[in-house]
């Protein structure tokens, strides 16, 4: 934005905003840690009452998918 001569009003908002984004990642991370440590030790606890329904489903879905984005 510099480079291309942008408002410094865009070029001030675009720093704030990127910023925040540096802060939000962390403890954005830290809050999927724990919600994946929280539903792994809830299904293994209810897994065998429950297997086979759709949700199980969706649930290890979830847990697949928190796995890979912090690897």
């Amino acid at each position: 934005m510099k480079e291309e001569g942008a408002d410094v009003h865009d070029i001030k908002h675009a720093e704030n905003v990127l910023e925040e984004s540096k802060i939000m990642i962390p403890d954005t991370r830290q809050r999927l840690e724990g919600a994946l440590q929280d539903l792994t030790s809830y299904l293994a606890n209810v897994e065998p009452q429950v297997s086979g329904i759709e949700e199980l489903k969706a649930a290890k879905s979830a847990i697949d998918n928190a796995q890979a984005a912090l690897s």
